[in-house]
């Protein structure tokens, strides 16, 4: 009932069911809920619908983690406080010099 009750109140909810496109206020028919589950676990590789989370005493104690875990991780998004990381927003938005695992697909084809 829960889910259910939460989404016909966001979907009576008139300010949210606005978007802004080109300048302009657009309604949009359908809202749609999602819901995430968080669990702390210091595993990797989480259920679909499961952000798994864990606590750092400190900074230097997460770099060590991320260091000696580093073949498991795709990418490290931080707000610029961990080195070689991803801002926040752009992990969808590669440059021409993002490279899948930091591998140049066009030098290692060529070096074939």
């Amino acid at each position: 009932c829960y889910l259910y009750c939460l989404h016909q109140a966001v979907a009576g909810y008139a300010p949210i069911r606005y978007r802004i496109v080109g300048e302009q206020p657009v309604e949009v028919e359908n809202i749609a809920l999602s819901t995430v589950f968080l669990k702390e676990d210091e595993s990797y590789g989480s259920p679909i619908g499961t952000l798994y989370y864990e606590y750092y005493a400190n900074v230097e104690e997460l770099q060590e983690k991320l260091k000696t875990s580093s073949e498991q991780l795709q990418c490290i998004v931080s707000n610029n406080s961990i080195k070689n990381s991803i801002l926040f927003g752009a992990t969808q938005k590669p440059s021409l010099n993002d490279y899948a695992d930091g591998i140049d697909t066009i030098q290692f084809l060529l070096n074939l």
